[in-house]
């Protein structure tokens, strides 16, 4: 029986930001706002009011050596991903997986290798006219 589908879906997903259909896997220049400085934050090019803002630089090596890890390995090999990949919510993510590489033009992880190998940066904003987030 699988007892935590939400950890292995966890470890297949890669986040990609909405939006980005250029074919090289780079958002056009002229989308959004500028990009600060590559000495600064990119929060300087967030709109003010986020609750919560996160920023990385350089993960296309960390995606590369995850690829190549033996944990992915081992989850991939292991029989709670077998059990997993019999279920129809396995199939419902392999084929989302399958539309998005087939949309990019590219596998999930040439396309987070490429989408997140410079600097990406993400913003929480409150509900509009709500005091909660």
């Amino acid at each position: 029986m699988i007892t935590r589908p939400g950890f292995l879906l966890a470890a297949l997903f890669t986040i990609m930001p909405a939006g980005t259909h250029a074919q090289d896997g780079r958002v056009p220049a002229s989308a959004g706002q500028a990009t600060p400085p590559k000495d600064t934050s990119l929060v300087q090019a967030m709109p003010s009011g986020a609750v919560a803002f996160a920023e990385t630089t350089g993960l296309a090596q960390l995606i590369a050596d995850l690829q190549r890890s033996d944990a992915v390995k081992a989850i991939f090999e292991s029989d709670q991903f077998r059990e997993f990949q019999s279920t129809e919510q396995f199939q419902k993510v392999e084929n989302g997986r399958q539309l998005a590489e087939f949309v990019l033009r590219m596998d999930l992880w040439e396309a987070g290798r490429k989408l997140l190998g410079g600097r990406a940066g993400v913003a929480l904003y409150p509900k509009k006219d709500s005091k909660e987030p």
